[in-house]
C-alpha cells in the first residue's frame, strides 16, 4: 500500500508537468496568434493612411518635387515626389513612429512641365 502512494504521487507530479507543458504551449501560440492579428490590423491601417495620403497629392499636398512629412491617426507618413520628363513620382511611406515602414506606395502621374 506505502508503494503504491509512491507511485500515485509520481504519476501526479508526471501529469502535472505534462499539462503545465501543454498550457505553455498553448498560450505561446495564442499570444503568437494575437501579435500577427495585430501586425495584420497595423499593416491595414497604415495601408488606408497611405492611399488617403497619396489621394491627397496635387490637391492638398502639392505635386512638386521634394518630400512632405505628416502625421495621421499615429502613423508617421512621408510622400516623395520626383518628376522625370512629363512624369511624376509619388512614393508614399507609412509608419509608427521609431519603426520600419509598414507601408510603401507609389505611381507615377502624367504632369506636363510649363511651357515657357
Amino acid at each position: 500500500m506505502i508503494r503504491a502512494r509512491g507511485y500515485i504521487l509520481v504519476e501526479t507530479i508526471v501529469a502535472l508537468l505534462v499539462l503545465a507543458l501543454v498550457l505553455g504551449a498553448t498560450l505561446d501560440a495564442v499570444a503568437s496568434s494575437t501579435r500577427a492579428a495585430r501586425h495584420v490590423a497595423d499593416t491595414r491601417a497604415a495601408l488606408l493612411v497611405a492611399r488617403s495620403t497619396l489621394e491627397q497629392v496635387g490637391t492638398a499636398i502639392p505635386l512638386a518635387p521634394g518630400n512632405v512629412d505628416g502625421i495621421d491617426q499615429g502613423f508617421v507618413w512621408h510622400v516623395g515626389v520626383e518628376r522625370a520628363a512629363d512624369l511624376v513620382r509619388v512614393n508614399v511611406t507609412v509608419a509608427r513612429p521609431g519603426a520600419p515602414p509598414l507601408a510603401r506606395l507609389a505611381t507615377l502621374r502624367f504632369a506636363p512641365a510649363a511651357s515657357q
